[in-house]
């Protein structure tokens, strides 16, 4: 499945990111949006297997650990934790120790196993494994290091509740968030609660869309879950309106170009100290201040 832009077309446009973009079809904005989501991976050095990170949380299946395999499996420190790659972990699945080929361990995570979700690690507190297939005769032909085989999801979710809805046409009532979760919302009209066949959700704009117009003066709030932290769609947007100015450029073929004067107008390329690397991914300064919280994994 094709990566899916951390902020939607519609909140681009109504996001205040200070680019004209008359000319860009809704579909080559959306193309950039997606460059944008994968710059913001990439600088975060998110993870891209068993399946790709995304910071609006997912599901992970066949994640592989090494398993230390010393003679006190139970006591020595360390030897029951397994760290996993995406976080924060909401819930796992399943935990499977593979000792052999076919010689498995699986945990019950609902009594054997407990979860840290901030810093990403499940650890085995007990263990009444159920134990499939034979262990092999001789130790030579087991695994040297048993491997973890993890299931689970991740993911934030942050509740909001009464967020009042801006106008965007008579019907059309936008929230402070996009990005929602599958959770129903809870739509008012004046603290009155709306029956959910008498209108329609977008969850990627966060936005309702009434059958009817509400009484002009009338107030809309929504009770919601929503899933992408602010500032991964704030940078989204910051990177996306740097790549539209990029192609303004490239448009009038001037790629490469430092620096142009004509009469008392100027115009200066971003310089270095506008811009940050990191993981072979450059981005303007301000997405990368927004983004030094959700730092994953390689090196500046």
């Amino acid at each position: 499945m094709a990566q899916q832009a951390y902020l939607s077309t519609n909140r681009y446009l109504s996001g205040g990111y200070g680019i004209d973009t008359t000319g860009y079809t809704r579909a080559s904005l959306r193309n950039i949006l997606v460059r944008a989501t994968t710059s913001v991976n990439r600088y975060c050095g998110a993870p891209s297997q068993p399946q790709a990170f995304d910071f609006r949380g997912g599901v992970v299946t066949g994640e592989q650990h090494q398993w230390p395999y010393v003679d006190r499996l139970l006591m020595t420190a360390g030897s029951r934790r397994v760290y996993l790659n995406q976080r924060p972990v909401q819930t796992v699945t399943q935990f499977v120790l593979r000792m052999a080929k076919n010689y498995t361990y699986t945990i019950d995570p609902a009594t054997s196993l407990v979860v840290n979700s901030i810093e990403g690690y499940a650890e085995v507190v007990a263990l009444a494994p159920n134990i499939i297939g034979y262990f092999p005769i001789g130790w030579n032909f087991g695994l040297w290091n048993p491997i973890a085989e993890v299931d689970y999801t991740y993911g934030w979710t942050f509740d909001v509740v009464g967020d009042e809805c801006e106008a965007e046409t008579t019907k059309l009532f936008t929230a402070s968030h996009g990005n929602w979760s599958a959770t129903a919302p809870i739509v008012y009209i004046d603290n009155v609660v709306v029956a959910p066949g008498d209108y329609n959700i977008n969850t990627d704009d966060g936005s309702v869309l009434f059958d009817t117009a509400p009484t002009p003066g009338t107030t809309v709030t929504v009770d919601y879950t929503y899933t992408l932290p602010d500032a991964i769609s704030q940078a989204t947007g910051i990177i996306a309106t740097a790549l539209i100015a990029e192609s303004r450029v490239a448009q009038r073929g001037m790629i490469g170009l430092q620096s142009l004067r004509v009469a008392e107008v100027a115009i200066t390329a971003l310089q270095p100290g506008q811009m940050t690397s990191r993981n072979g991914v450059t981005i303007p300064a301000s997405a990368a201040s927004l983004l030094g919280g959700f730092t994953i994994g390689s090196a500046a």
